[in-house]
C-alpha cells in the first residue's frame, strides 16, 4: 500500500519539475536575441572578466570596461575634427552607454520587484544557429549579476550574485 502512494507522489513531483522549466522561445535564457537595447558587448577578454567578477573582486565598474562605446570614443579621439565637435561626439557616445546601462538596470529592478526573478546575466559566448533562414542565439555560459552603484561617484557596477 505504501509503495502505491510513493510512486504516484514521485511521478507528480517529477511532472511538476518538468513543467517548471520553460523550454519555449519565450525563455530568454535559452533563446536570446542580442540587440543594442538589451545587451552590451564587452571587448575585454572573457577569461579576465570572469576572473575579476566571479573569483576576485565580485564587482566591476561598468565605466572602466572596454565596450563598443569605448572603442568608438577612442576612434573619435584620433579623428582629425574640430575639438568642440569631438567633445560633443564623445559626450553623445558616453550618454548612449549610460542610457543603455540605466535601461538594463531599471528593467532588472522592475522584474525583481514585480516577479521576484533576476534577469541580468553576463554571458560568456553565444552559439549562433540558423534554421530555415531564422537565426537563434544560445548562451554558452552565463553568470547572474546585479547592478549596483557607488553613491558618491554615481558609477554603475556589476556585482555577482551568490547561488
Amino acid at each position: 500500500m505504501a509503495k502505491q502512494i510513493v510512486n504516484p507522489l514521485h511521478s507528480r513531483i517529477a511532472n511538476w519539475k518538468n513543467n517548471l522549466i520553460d523550454m519555449s522561445k519565450r525563455n530568454t535564457l535559452l533563446n536570446f536575441k542580442p540587440k543594442a537595447s538589451n545587451s552590451i558587448k564587452f571587448m575585454d577578454e572573457p577569461s579576465i572578466l570572469y576572473k575579476l567578477l566571479v573569483k576576485e573582486e565580485n564587482q566591476l565598474n561598468c565605466e572602466k570596461l572596454a565596450t563598443q562605446f569605448s572603442a568608438q570614443i577612442e576612434k573619435l579621439k584620433g579623428m582629425a575634427i574640430e575639438e568642440l565637435e569631438k567633445k560633443k561626439r564623445i559626450f553623445e557616445e558616453t550618454q548612449k552607454y549610460k542610457k543603455i546601462l540605466n535601461k538594463l538596470r531599471m528593467a532588472a529592478k522592475t522584474r525583481m520587484n514585480e516577479q521576484g526573478i533576476n534577469i541580468s546575466y553576463l554571458t560568456f559566448g553565444l552559439l549562433k544557429m540558423e534554421r530555415n533562414s531564422k537565426r537563434r542565439y544560445f548562451r554558452l555560459f552565463f553568470c547572474p549579476f546585479a547592478f549596483g552603484a557607488h553613491n558618491h561617484k554615481k558609477e554603475q557596477m556589476l556585482m555577482t550574485l551568490s547561488p
